[in-house]
């Protein structure tokens, strides 16, 4: 009976979302104070599959002032397959760089758009990756940065040297998740002169960022890493480069 309610209510709100006045009325039943996630994400799809000009701009507008992340990211999710691939990519950018100016204040919205960009020839992109990196204290935030980057690494562009020398200086990042993903990007760039920057993970504090700087270095020439190994046998596999 519960199933067979829900698919009426999916049913029911597909009709809705089909008329303007539908799609106005699931936005005032969206903005209640009272309404439940699960209802809530319904309409969201409801919205969302419509992709009428108006139930995008309810959803952008829901997305500006919900403070359910899971919801937030429901809503910006149906903007974002609205859009061309290319403007998609050009509103996480934007969005990005609005939030850069202060990162610390909203750290899930921001790593969400980071999650959006897309590797390419865009300086702007790297550009503000770098800002949030400088700007940021949330450790989870400079992980999320790093890890964008790092698609940059093995493309030919022009941004990639500079990618590589935001990657270096993360490699004493006081979070061992960040010096980790910086480890694993630099061993992917195919540079050699980069053995010596990661050496001196080898003798880290933290073990994941040890056996980060081994396969970076092993990758750099061309070694097989044993994937393998961990504890005391990573230590001596270590102790013998």
């Amino acid at each position: 009976a519960k199933r067979s309610w829900r698919q009426d209510a999916h049913v029911a709100l597909k009709a809705l979302a089909k008329t303007h006045e539908g799609r106005t009325e699931l936005a005032k039943i969206l903005n209640e104070k009272a309404i439940d996630r699960h209802k809530a994400e319904s309409i969201l799809v409801a919205l969302s599959n419509s992709k009428a000009p108006d139930a995008i701009q309810h959803l952008r507008r829901y997305a500006a002032t919900v403070t359910d992340m899971e919801l937030f990211a429901a809503a910006m999710e149906g903007v974002l397959k609205s859009m061309p691939e290319p403007e998609a990519r050009r509103f996480c950018l934007e969005q990005a760089q609005k939030l850069a100016e202060n990162p610390d204040a909203a750290v899930e919205k921001l790593m969400f758009f980071i999650r959006g960009l897309r590797q390419d020839d865009d300086p702007p992109q790297v550009k503000v990756l770098r800002k949030i990196l400088r700007r940021t204290k949330n450790e989870e935030l400079r992980v999320a940065c790093v890890r964008s980057l790092a698609k940059w690494v093995l493309d030919g562009s022009e941004a990639r040297d500079d990618v590589l020398r935001i990657l270096r200086q993360r490699l004493t990042d006081d979070n061992p998740a960040v010096r980790v993903a910086a480890a694993r990007a630099l061993g992917e760039s195919g540079n050699v002169r980069y053995v010596r920057m990661l050496a001196p993970l080898l003798q880290d504090d933290d073990r994941s960022a040890r056996q980060a700087g081994a396969e970076g270095i092993s990758a750099l020439l061309g070694w097989d890493f044993p994937g393998s190994v961990a504890g005391a046998e990573l230590d001596a596999w270590i102790d013998q480069l």
